[in-house]
């Protein structure tokens, strides 16, 4: 399964943001699950 995953998490995960969705993106970039279709900015 691929997961598409919202810019807003992107940015509360590269700002360090300790969040549950920040951490439910960190487990699936671990599992190889995301798909990324743009670019991040």
């Amino acid at each position: 399964m691929m997961v598409l995953i919202d810019t807003s998490v992107w940015i509360d995960f590269f700002a360090g943001r300790p969040l549950p969705h920040v951490a439910a993106l960190e487990s699936l970039i671990k599992k190889g699950r995301i798909f990324v279709s743009a670019e991040l900015f």
